[in-house]
């Protein structure tokens, strides 16, 4: 019988015997989605340009040294040296974010400083010294806000926009839908067996759409809070499981309740004080 092109390829290149050989393009490392992303929010400039007082070419390349008495503004690039520009910049910008990531000790954080360090240089965190001290402490929220108050915010809102949304989900505050999960949740901050802290543990409302909803809420008796603290983020809800079926009839029952009074599922931060406010006026305080 003969032997298909596969079968006839040399041990090492198909694989050993009974090997399947995976098909279609490898998977894009977290680098090459950070060049992607710097494609799509910088563009390609094929002509020198001026931005802010500094001249510009290829993905937001900054023109230094030699390269600002060799071109000046609308001189024209070629592809590759635009596409070399941006390899030594991105590379640079993406290392070092990974030594700051490893100093704030969550390297998660490198994709998300990368576009800084590119954008801003490699010493941004040395002109946004709050901001950078906010991060130190781990304080991840009140570095997303105090980015907004800065120059950059001015200049690049979308750029900063990006920044708080990777320093949520990097610190796990964002919910599958992207929207930010509160700090408290209805019953408070929990600790898990894994040290993570918990204020919403999601599951879904078990219709079409596939709402979700929080597990973290009253009327969860204490055993059900303790069962979910050894329960892993992600893991989901077996409801053939006696305990996670009635921790997941608790939390659809909640919801439902507050969907019918036109709230949101989850715990919006604020509540006690609009509450408070609302009692103050109704007793003529």
């Amino acid at each position: 019988m003969a032997k298909t092109d596969l079968q006839q390829m040399p041990f090492g290149f198909g694989g050993p015997p009974g090997s399947v050989r995976a098909s279609g393009p490898p998977k894009p490392t977290k680098f090459d989605l950070f060049q992607e992303s710097l494609r799509a929010r910088e563009g390609i400039e094929l002509e020198i340009y001026e931005h802010n007082g500094v001249l510009h070419g290829g993905v937001g390349h900054k023109l230094v040294g030699d390269e600002l008495k060799k071109y000046k503004a609308g001189d024209l690039i070629s592809e590759e040296l635009s596409n070399r520009w941006l390899k030594e910049d991105s590379e640079e910008a993406w290392k070092s974010a990974g030594e700051k990531a490893k100093k704030l000790g969550n390297p998660d954080l490198q994709p998300t400083l990368a576009p800084l360090d590119f954008q801003l240089g490699v010493n941004w965190h040395k002109d946004h010294k709050k901001t950078w001290k906010l991060l130190k402490k781990g304080d991840y929220k009140g570095a997303a806000k105090e980015a907004e108050n800065s120059k950059w915010f001015e200049q690049s809102p979308t750029r900063v926009k990006d920044f708080q949304q990777g320093i949520y989900g990097a610190a796990g505050m964002l919910r599958v839908d992207g929207s930010l999960k509160s700090e408290r949740g209805f019953l408070g901050p929990m600790k898990n067996i894994y040290g993570e802290t918990m204020t919403e543990f999601s599951t879904d409302l078990g219709d079409e759409a596939g709402t979700q909803i929080p597990t973290m809420v009253h009327g969860q008796s204490e055993e059900a809070l303790e069962y979910m603290r050894h329960m892993e983020g992600g893991q989901g809800f077996n409801l053939e499981i006696p305990e996670e079926k009635d921790i997941v009839d608790v939390a659809r029952k909640a919801a439902m309740e507050r969907l019918r009074q036109g709230k949101n599922p989850f715990y919006q931060d604020g509540e006690e004080e609009q509450t408070l406010g609302t009692s103050n006026v109704l007793n003529g305080n």
